[in-house]
């Protein structure tokens, strides 16, 4: 029988010794796994010492999971104590809002005596024009007819001699402004025609 050379015999020294470190390992792991979970060993020391191939697939490893933490029971809040209801503030009252004042309607311009006379043509004239134009609406006038109404014939005559007009000059229409007198229908009609235009 031939002897091993020095270098076969290394060889199978550190085979062995890797052999022996390996299955120490697997000991302890396997070992370690049984203090953690409480299961019997997949295979024994003997077995591996000896060198006993034991399949990858029948070495069970277990690592230990970490330790989850057990869930949490829902804490209910306490119970709120029952009040009792809140008497209800009174509202404040709402003062009324103040009464606006109806806006203040324009004074119609005047007052204005007109002195007409029945039958006349000058004074139907200016009547017309009043007509036509609505101005009797918008100005405080009062018409007065002096051919049959001697009251009012002689209220003529006073307007006249206020404004200096001779009796034998004195005509109608006749207007009386409450300061001046117009007399004619020309005049009168722009006289009325100026108030239109304000």
């Amino acid at each position: 029988m031939t002897k091993p050379s020095r270098s076969t015999i290394f060889i199978l020294a550190c085979a062995l010794a890797a052999v022996g470190t390996s299955a120490y390992w697997l000991y302890a792991l396997n070992n370690r796994t049984q203090r953690n979970i409480g299961a019997a060993p997949t295979a024994s020391a003997t077995e591996l010492s000896a060198g006993t191939d034991v399949a990858a697939a029948e070495i069970t490893t277990v690592l230990p999971t970490e330790t989850q933490p057990a869930a949490a029971a829902p804490v209910e809040p306490p119970a709120a104590k029952a009040e009792a209801p809140a008497a209800p503030v009174p509202a404040k009252p709402v003062p009324p809002a103040p009464a606006r004042e109806p806006a203040p309607v324009p004074a119609k311009p005047g007052p204005f005596t007109l002195f007409v006379g029945d039958g006349c043509p000058h004074c139907a004239k200016v009547e017309q024009y009043l007509d036509e134009k609505g101005a009797r609406d918008r100005v405080d006038l009062t018409l007065k007819e002096v051919y049959h109404d001697q009251a009012n014939a002689k209220e003529l005559a006073a307007q006249a001699q206020t404004c200096g007009i001779p009796l034998d000059k004195l005509g109608v229409p006749f207007l009386w402004t409450g300061t001046g007198c117009l007399t004619g229908d020309g005049p009168i009609i722009d006289f009325f025609e100026s108030l239109a235009s304000r």
